[in-house]
């Protein structure tokens, strides 16, 4: 028998900052948000804000402007919140799921316990950005989801060789 699953649906407009806020701020509301307020900081080996900068401000200028309200928002440093939750040299938790696609439809499985996924449902509206709806990973770049062009995109776990796990974006 399948157990109710609870998901927060968070809508998010205005700035990329303000995304990046309003996402803390939900996120601050849920059982998580909360035991974050607790749990220390984690600094990925040899990270570099700098480098952090100019990849992202070269490449996602959205996302930058999103983790400076992330970082407001949940009231830490900026270099916390960019080592954190930029996804740069973090390691994803293994995961396998699976995902099917035909014309006009997406979907896709958890494989694992509902209390291994974050549970926040995200629609955002940025200024100058494509409008997304996925569901959050680590606040940044909704790994599962679709903009607002019906372009999908789900962060996979593949396994290319037995014994080897590897993710794969789909």
């Amino acid at each position: 028998m399948t157990k109710p699953w609870r998901v927060d649906v968070l809508e998010c407009r205005g700035s990329s900052y303000d995304v990046g806020k309003q996402t803390a701020e939900g996120f601050l509301k849920t059982s998580r948000g909360r035991a974050f307020a607790r749990r220390k900081e984690r600094r990925p080996f040899a990270f570099s804000l700098r480098n952090a900068e100019a990849t992202l401000k070269t490449y996602a200028g959205n996302i930058w402007e999103e983790l400076h309200g992330l970082a407001d928002g949940l009231k830490i440093p900026l270099e916390r919140a960019v080592a954190e939750y930029s996804n740069g040299q973090l390691r994803y938790p293994p995961r396998g799921c699976s995902a099917v696609m035909t014309a006009g439809l997406y979907g896709r499985n958890y494989d694992y316990d509902a209390r291994r996924y974050d549970k926040m449902l995200i629609a955002i509206q940025p200024k100058g950005v494509h409008a997304s709806i996925g569901f959050s990973e680590r606040f940044t770049g909704r790994v599962d989801g679709m903009n607002e062009h019906g372009l999908c995109v789900g962060l996979h776990q593949v396994t290319r060789q037995p014994g080897n796990r590897a993710s794969s974006a789909c």
